[in-house]
């Protein structure tokens, strides 16, 4: 029988084999796609560096096999003879040199796809930004992880390969693991993202659709060896058969990066035909070129992408998918109808030329082209000159004194018939300070601006399919105009030569100065990074998206994502551990607890469609324009406090993984630098993320259960006390159940400002109770269970008296190294529950008075998590207390704002309604009297049933010592506030 570093060798290198086949394989098919080598794209330079570090990594694992390496024990070391140390030494260089080249060649593929995407996908906002983020992430994360692999987790550096080690890190990279594998599951699970869901809402035939599906979702496959790796490397550290699959993860990341571009050369030699028309019911002739007058210059070619969907050669209505080069006047396709025609100006040559336009309507045509080409986003950098050469030619008739900047946006549905609008994109209109409704038309915008449209010209164009109007217009940026918004995706038209001389006249923004240069710098970095500008402003109903099935599932999906993570499985703990709650009576509390919760969030959740402000902002309408700034104060207050919370909880449970080696403090940091990532970007990016972070959580939980389920004690009774004490410590667990949901209520709706106006009611509030109840049920009852275990299993006890990062990490414990990954992936869902908190805590400092809007939101962001990141770190040995005595003042305050919402709503505003364009206007608001002091009210009662470790109230001492401030709170709230509102209508008037 072969030994194990020959039997390593021959599986080695067949699969670099295959790898390096594939890798030519692209050449070839990429040279034959572009005509010449020297074309090839630089994805395609990277992978020949891509070939070298795969190369060297298979070498260095061989040598690693043949050698072995420093990961022995130190008896074991002391008895090597001189040659055998040597060659450990020699093995543990090999190990490292391995390391850094698996890293390189994994994060180089990324790398060369994400290049890839980029193009494919410029016509694409959305995905055009998760492109650049994910290329920002993946260059940060490499940086992160060989910069910790050589310069901290194991110092010095020559203890890589010292024998005998001192750090066991050194010859385990144990920490350094399961930091590379967080960064790079999470990047492979994103980089999926990008492609698919292009696919799926392309109309192409379903054939082609699922075999592409397939290609580009071979990441998956990425994903599994990736967790098999680390499976092995975990649970049998001291045996070498992790190598096979160190060995199948490169290679698998290898062929995932190149196969879906050896179609070229694949179809050529199998004579299977290209992607236009593989999947197609009937084969397409190939193009023929048009033949060259005599005399005339040749002319340059222009390369259009097969996936780039901004082309209507691929598809188009009354026609077939053959595309052509063109004749000589512009490149447009001969045998296309004339109205197709203009567009194909658009590939015409860099230097500008005059275009015949015969007809006025051929401008209306040219202009829906334009914006059928280059949807709300910048213009693509390869066909920008094209693309300002024709609107010179578009507006030479129109031109009365100075040229003109233009940038154009329009919602396109590129992979059709080249409709204008189409189902299942936004309608927007630029927005113009000054309007009612946010928008301009053409005629007006045109009065700012040198240029007229022509007769016969429209500001819209209607798609002849659905007879929707899409919102693509041309509009000027005077001074008074409001900067646009990357949400609004605003149309604007610059007019140089006005801009210019508008300072001499008083009506633009001082160009010097400090706060000019802070205008400057943030446009800048809206501009760059894509983030979201808008704040707390509100979204008019024609700048929402259009209802679809995603958008209602999504609703579901974000309270669900958002609230299965172990910070909310701690509430569950308080039961057995706390009041001495048996298995059942826990279980009864936590779900009548969490139902009403639930409930009261929901509701506050339906103002968002209806008004498209902000929650805070939704206040304003029943506490009054100053009263409701106390709410908001507290609010941001909470999520201060509630995400410390879960900083410190994600730092404990991987501290907990390491087994104590890494410190509760880095995992603290690496929760607030992910958290603070995707609640800076914005609205989008927070919900693509909570879309797809519950996925890898709800499994991890899944595996927690069937792990520890066996442990769970539900027989466990409740503390032998008397009938009052008992009653009295269900009440309070029940009420603590409560506040944990019930304290996303005075965000609800800040979630919900981009959905149609019409959006149903009662819609809303099921779909958001299914995701909250659904979720807050499943993590409760895995608390309690682990609670009920502690009193039965010492190594269970001995964890919770570590921390209960620790406890959740033992539940693991029957699974080895796949437990602590398991364990990893719960600990990084604790920051899917921190996004939205940060996010609204940010919306509500704008809210908190004029100078606070002045500030960006993404700057608040960055705020916020600098004084969440100092306070978990100040509080991060007093998890449990500093809970429990959080929590409290989460429900106390949030159910009375609930309580004066509800009656405002059902007695005095149920036959008026709202005017929710006048959320600025003093006037028109309640002047919040009575909705003061019902609030203060509250308050009061609160203290007088609160039970706490630091105040008992005086009605919570008769009562049994049971936390009845929240249900006091409540009964002072309605007892007040409905004759106090009344008296204030009537002598007041608002």
């Amino acid at each position: 029988m072969l030994d194990f570093p020959t039997r390593l060798a021959i599986e080695t290198w067949t699969l670099w084999t295959v790898g390096a086949l594939l890798i030519a394989c692209r050449m070839v098919s990429r040279r034959m796609r572009f005509r010449s080598w020297a074309k090839l794209q630089i994805e395609d330079w990277l992978m020949m560096v891509v070939a070298v570090t795969f190369t060297v990594c298979m070498v260095c694992l061989n040598e690693v096999a043949k050698n072995g390496s420093n990961f022995i024990d130190d008896e074991t070391a002391a008895s090597l003879s001189a040659k055998e140390a040597e060659m450990a030494i020699y093995g543990s260089k090999m190990a490292l040199v391995m390391e850094l080249n698996a890293l390189s060649t994994i994060w180089l593929v990324k790398i060369c796809l994400l290049i890839l995407y980029h193009r494919l996908t410029v016509a694409y906002q959305r995905q055009h930004l998760l492109v650049k983020l994910l290329f920002a992430y993946c260059i940060v994360a490499y940086v992160l992880v060989v910069g910790l692999l050589l310069g901290f987790w194991c110092q010095p550096v020559e203890q890589y390969w010292a024998l005998p080690v001192q750090n066991s890190e050194c010859a385990t990279f144990y920490k350094h693991m399961i930091f590379a594998t967080a960064f790079n599951i999470s990047s492979d699970i994103f980089l999926l993202c990008v492609p698919i869901p292009i696919v799926i809402r392309s109309r192409i035939p379903m054939k082609r659709k699922v075999i592409l599906c397939f290609v580009l979702g071979l990441g998956l496959f990425n994903i599994i060896m990736a967790c098999l790796n680390r499976y092995y490397n975990f649970s049998n550290p001291n045996d070498l058969v992790y190598t096979y699959w160190y060995v199948a993860e490169i290679c698998t990341c290898v062929y995932v990066g190149n196969i879906p571009l050896c179609w070229q050369f694949i179809a050529h030699v199998f004579k299977m035909g290209t992607w236009a028309s593989f999947g197609s019911e009937q084969p397409q002739p190939p193009p023929i070129p048009p033949k060259a007058e005599p005399g005339a210059p040749k002319e340059r070619k222009r390369f259009i992408h097969s996936m780039l969907p901004a082309s209507l050669w691929s598809t188009h209505a009354g026609g077939t998918t053959l595309r052509t080069r063109g004749d000589g006047h512009g490149g447009a396709p001969s045998r296309l109808s004339k109205t197709i025609s203009e567009e194909a100006i658009m590939r015409h040559d860099d230097e500008e030329r005059d275009i015949e336009l015969p007809t006025r309507s051929t401008h209306h045509n040219l202009t829906t082209c334009c914006l059928a080409h280059h949807t709300r986003t910048k213009v693509a950098q390869s066909v920008a000159p094209s693309l300002e050469a024709l609107i010179t030619n578009i507006l030479k008739r129109g031109r009365r004194s100075s040229p003109v900047v233009m940038r154009y946006s329009a919602d396109v549905d590129l992979l059709g018939s080249g409709k204008v609008c189409s189902p299942g994109e936004e309608r927007r209109q630029p927005r113009v300070a000054g309007s009612d409704n946010g928008t301009m038309d053409l005629p007006a915008v045109a009065s700012h601006a040198t240029v007229q449209p022509p007769e016969g010209a429209t500001n819209t164009f209607q798609d002849r399919g659905t007879g929707s109007c899409a919102a693509a217009t041309m509009s000027s940026l005077p001074p008074d105009v409001e900067k646009a918004d990357p949400i609004s995706d605003t149309v604007q038209v610059v007019d140089k030569e006005k801009d210019s001389s508008s300072s001499a006249e008083g009506t633009a923004p001082p160009k010097g100065g400090a706060l000019a240069t802070l205008r400057r710098i943030n446009n800048a970095i809206e501009g760059l990074s894509g983030f979201e500008a808008r704040g707390i402003t509100r979204v008019p109903p024609d700048g929402r998206q259009p209802a679809s099935l995603l958008a209602d599932l999504q609703v579901a999906i974000l309270w669900f994502g958002a609230n299965i993570s172990a910070n909310n499985m701690t509430t569950g703990l308080f039961g057995p551990l706390i009041f001495g709650l048996g298995f059942k009576d826990s279980v009864m509390c936590a779900l009548i607890g969490c139902f009403l919760g639930s409930a009261s969030t929901s509701y506050m959740s339906i103002w968002g469609p209806q008004s498209g402000n902000r929650t805070m902002v939704c206040m304003r309408y029943f506490m009054g324009y100053w009263p409701s700034k106390l709410a908001c104060l507290l609010n941001i207050i909470l999520m201060l406090g509630y995400i410390s919370l879960n900083f410190i909880l994600t730092g404990q449970t991987l501290s907990a993984v390491s087994g104590g080696s890494m410190t509760i403090v880095v995992g603290i940091v690496v929760a607030a630098i992910v958290c603070w990532v995707v609640a800076v970007f914005g609205m989008w990016i927070f919900h693509t993320y909570e879309r797809y972070a519950w996925i890898p959580q709800l499994l991890a939980l899944f595996v927690l259960i069937g792990c520890a389920g066996p442990h769970f004690d539900a027989s466990l009774p409740s503390a032998d006390v008397d009938s009052f004490t008992l009653a009295a410590n269900r009440l309070s667990f029940l009420s603590l159940c409560l506040y944990v949901p019930n304290s996303w209520a005075a965000a609800a709706s800040d979630y919900y400002v981009y959905y149609p106006e019409k959006t149903s009611r009662l819609k809303i509030f099921l779909l958001t109770l299914v995701g909250l109840f659904t979720s807050f049920t499943l993590v409760y009852m895995i608390g309690i269970g682990l609670a009920s275990g502690v009193a039965s299993n010492p190594a269970w006890a001995d964890a919770f008296g570590i921390s209960t990062g620790a406890l959740i990490v033992e539940g693991y414990s029957g699974l080895g190294g796949f437990g602590k990954l398991c364990g990893v992936i719960v600990a990084l869902g604790i920051i899917a529950n921190s996004i939205p908190g940060s996010y609204s805590a940010a919306l509500g400092c704008q809210v908190m008075g004029r100078y606070g809007k002045m500030v960006p939101r993404w700057v608040w962001t960055c705020v916020i998590i600098i004084i969440q990141l100092v306070c978990a770190l100040a509080g991060r040995e007093h998890l449990l207390v500093f809970f429990g005595n959080f929590l409290a003042l989460m429900g106390y305050w949030i159910e009375a704002m609930v309580l004066i919402v509800l009656m405002e709503h059902l007695l005095f505003r149920r036959t008026r309604g709202f005017d929710w364009a006048r959320w600025e206007d003093k006037e028109y608001l309640p002047v919040g009297v009575a909705a003061l002091v019902a609030f203060l009210l509250s308050w009061a009662g609160a203290i007088l049933g609160m039970y706490q470790v630091w105040f008992t109230g005086p009605l919570a001492e008769k009562a049994g010592f049971s936390d009845i401030g929240l249900w006091l709170g409540s009964a002072f709230t309605i007892v007040s506030f409905v004759p106090l509102r009344w008296a204030e209508l009537k002598f007041l008037g608002r």
